[in-house]
């Protein structure tokens, strides 16, 4: 969420730019500040977390397929007849609902991510609105699901290498190879000896956020989650556990999956 990301960035550098310019940090509706939505039963969030990987049968894609179909319409019944609203058409009018509140002539809108097909909609809705759009990694018009996740994937990996390079630059605890390092964290959750029993998908979502919403600067941040991996190579599962339970509070939520 917006809300949990802004002040993470000023804590690094920027802030001064708050003395003569407001910056309002908005979450999508149903994630963010909005109360909790329950919508899935312990199952179905088991399983798609797991990416049904340990269901039974040959074929977890197709495993994966039905039981996302049950949750969704389980989700679908549960926010009905509401569940139109959380596009986003409906996102960007909340921008609008926000500067007119406020009364502002205009706003300069910061779209990331998902955001910036928000961004996109408020101003293709209220273009006499708009003082500055800026778009950060927005999705192509039209694309794929197989192509957008192709596109998350690079993004993820690069982000790992930056990592890599940082922690050897720095000597950090994952000594001269970090990348070897993760590597073996994920085989050992293949064979299903994940650090405190952990499957790959959630070391994968534990990194992954750790690396995309980095707390404090560069180098403490790099510095913090080697450590982590480090104790978690080492046969102490406790941080990692708590890394991976911060990013399934924050990435995983119902709200997220109906967004």
């Amino acid at each position: 969420p917006s809300s949990v990301q802004l002040p993470q960035w000023l804590l690094r550098s920027g802030s001064d730019i708050l003395k003569t310019h407001p910056i309002v940090a908005v979450d999508r509706r149903g994630i963010g500040m909005s109360g909790a939505l329950d919508c899935r039963d312990v199952y179905e969030r088991q399983e798609m977390l797991d990416q049904a990987q340990f269901a039974a049968g040959d074929d977890p894609v197709a495993n994966l397929g039905t039981v996302t179909m049950t949750a969704t319409t389980s989700c679908t019944d549960t926010i009905a007849p509401g569940d139109s609203a959380y596009d986003n058409a409906h996102a960007a009018e909340d921008l609008e609902r926000l500067r007119s509140t406020w009364d502002v002539p205009t706003i300069a809108l910061l779209g990331i991510g998902n955001g910036a097909q928000v961004a996109l909609a408020y101003a293709g809705s209220h273009p006499d609105k708009v003082a500055r759009l800026a778009l950060d990694s927005p999705l192509p018009l039209a694309i794929g699901a197989e192509a957008a996740a192709e596109q998350q994937i690079k993004g993820q990996q690069a982000a790992l290498d930056a990592f890599a390079a940082q922690c050897v630059a720095t000597n950090c605890a994952l000594g001269p190879n970090p990348k070897a390092v993760v590597d073996s964290l994920l085989s050992e959750a293949r064979a299903g000896r994940g650090p405190g029993g952990a499957s790959v998908a959630t070391l994968v979502d534990a990194i992954t956020m750790a690396l995309g919403f980095p707390q404090g600067d560069r180098v403490a941040a790099t510095n913090n989650l080697a450590g982590v991996l480090a104790a978690a190579r080492a046969g102490a599962p406790n941080p990692i556990a708590d890394l991976i339970t911060e990013a399934e509070n924050v990435r995983l939520t119902d709200g997220r999956i109906v967004n």
